[in-house]
């Protein structure tokens, strides 16, 4: 239905826009490439995103138990 399609478009709003833009492109990857290739592929892809503020945010609201909808993430 369209709220629940409303609903999961609304969970992935409140995501980081690394981490939604990253699974984005380690799918399409995956689609086109072998399971061993995509496996590479996510564990360099997950390396890389060590780098980015955005992982530390979201640990810090989980354990302060706030919703992800109050944190600043880093833009693209």
């Amino acid at each position: 239905t369209l709220s629940a399609a409303l609903e999961v478009a609304k969970g992935i709003a409140e995501k980081s826009p690394v981490a939604v833009q990253g699974t984005k492109i380690v799918m399409n990857y995956a689609r086109d490439h072998s399971v061993a290739d995509g496996l590479v592929q996510i564990a360099e892809w997950n390396a890389a995103q060590l780098q980015s503020e955005d992982l530390m945010k979201s640990a810090q609201a989980a354990m302060m138990k706030q919703p992800l909808s109050d944190v600043e993430f880093e833009d693209l």
